[in-house]
């Protein structure tokens, strides 16, 4: 028979804390998973270009993540950059700071930062697309603000040299 231990009410209140937000993100992945999980590639494709949905509408912050995944979905690389698709994300109040080199951003950090799934970020770390976490304890990775800021400017790199 195994003898269970016991646990602390705050110790409880901080895991069930936790759980809840992992919760949460879950439950967002799962909305932007299925926001255009109908579209076919050539609506996705037009979405893009024009950066409206299949209503005509600008595309939110949430819809162009959105759209990111299904593109990576259907066609297993990042989309082409297109200014006129990407939303004006200060307009939608974000007021965050840019966060410092040195800086250790969390999952939930990069995945705002970015635009795109904790998922689709993992996977690119794993295949190399996208720098690789640090083990910060058993739990818990990272990224350096560092590695994240250069591989956006790289991208940026990028779709600047496919526009010339």
């Amino acid at each position: 028979m195994t003898k269970l231990g016991t646990m602390s009410i705050a110790d409880a209140m901080a895991l069930a804390s936790q759980w809840k937000a992992q919760h949460e993100e879950h439950q967002r992945m799962i909305a932007i998973a299925t926001r255009f999980k109908g579209a076919t590639p050539a609506e996705v494709v037009s979405m893009w270009e024009n950066g409206r949905n299949e209503r005509g509408q600008k595309l939110s912050q949430f819809e162009f993540t959105a759209l990111v995944e299904r593109w990576c979905e259907l066609f297993g690389a990042l989309p082409p950059s297109t200014e006129e698709a990407i939303p004006d994300v200060a307009a939608e109040g974000s007021t965050e700071p840019e966060p410092e080199d040195d800086d250790m951003l969390s999952p939930r950090d990069v995945v705002r930062i970015t635009g795109l799934s904790l998922s689709t970020i993992k996977r690119m770390a794993n295949d190399g697309r996208f720098p690789k976490p640090m083990r910060l304890s058993p739990r818990r990775i990272g990224w350096t603000a560092r590695e994240v800021k250069e591989w956006l400017n790289r991208l940026d790199d990028q779709r600047r040299a496919t526009r010339q």
